[in-house]
């Protein structure tokens, strides 16, 4: 019985310990994105399809695009 409730203790002890630490990664990713407003974090999940193959003008009117927060469709 003591075996028991010492090995669910540590792990309970364990367990806990490894989600309250988080990596130096984690909490840069976490400060960033609380400090984003909502058009920011709607940014991040926008994809901007570029096709390299249609030319310099279509590059530069992409970045053109990014550039002024126009649509991209």
């Amino acid at each position: 019985m003591a075996k028991k409730v010492l090995g669910t203790t540590l792990l309970t002890l364990f367990t806990a310990l490894t989600v309250v630490a988080q990596s130096p990664k984690s909490a840069w990713v976490d400060s960033v994105f609380q400090a984003m407003d909502a058009d920011d974090k709607i940014g991040q999940m926008m994809m901007v399809p570029v096709y390299p193959s249609l030319g310099e003008d279509h590059i530069e009117e992409i970045e053109d695009q990014i550039k002024s927060h126009t649509s991209v469709a």
